[in-house]
């Protein structure tokens, strides 16, 4: 479940980076 949520919270990261752009 950890393995999912960090998964999650990797996918926000990039889509943030990429919004911020």
């Amino acid at each position: 479940m950890v393995e999912v949520f960090h998964a999650r919270l990797h996918s926000c990261n990039l889509l943030n980076k990429l919004q911020i752009i």
